[in-house]
């Protein structure tokens, strides 16, 4: 068999997450368009996530006012790190779950730069809210991540699967510009 890969051990969580849906609703909207089982679900947590996102640049914002952008960002990420170590130490139990030297092996280069991308994008939000408000600091990011995200998407950046640009896509992302402008203009 050789040496076991990352793939070999997943945990619950992934073997459920890569897992088809048992059955697919095909609305009518249009025929690339399909819905999981698991899409109200996750949308629910995605919600959570969008609120949090905000309230973090609006508390690290008030607080770089006081104590400076990059302490308020650091902070931030001292204060995240303690509850992600202990999210890590139950999911992967203590840690062993994981297989550290299949791990750092097999993983892509690419796949270390979360922490470097996730803290940018922290102080930038940090240092622009106090300026711009929550709307604009929070929306302009929005509308360009979700354009990076059909780009990556259309052509797999980064391991993703490829999920083609439709036309459903294109427009969606257009009125997500023309919704950012109307926020950031008015």
């Amino acid at each position: 068999m050789g040496t076991p890969s990352i793939e070999s051990a997943p945990s619950d969580h992934q073997v459920d997450m890569g897992r088809e849906p048992k059955f697919i609703i095909k609305p009518k909207i249009h025929h690339s368009v399909v819905f999981d089982k698991y899409l109200g679900f996750h949308s629910i947590f995605l919600i959570i996530a969008g609120i949090l996102q905000a309230i973090q640049g609006n508390v690290n914002g008030e607080l770089s006012k006081t104590l400076g952008g990059g302490f308020a960002a650091w902070l931030s990420f001292c204060i995240g790190f303690v509850i992600l170590l202990v999210y890590f130490l139950v999911e992967s139990k203590g840690g062993t779950t994981i297989q550290w030297r299949t791990l750092f092996k097999q993983a892509p280069w690419w796949c270390w730069m979360g922490g470097l991308v996730g803290s940018m994008f922290v102080l930038l939000i940090t240092l622009i809210i106090p300026y711009r408000g929550s709307a604009v600091t929070n929306g302009i990011p929005i509308c360009v991540q979700l354009i990076s995200s059909v780009i990556y998407d259309h052509f797999g950046i980064l391991g993703l699967q490829t999920r083609r640009l439709s036309l459903l896509r294109l427009s969606g992302s257009l009125l997500m510009v023309g919704g950012i402008l109307m926020v950031s203009l008015g």
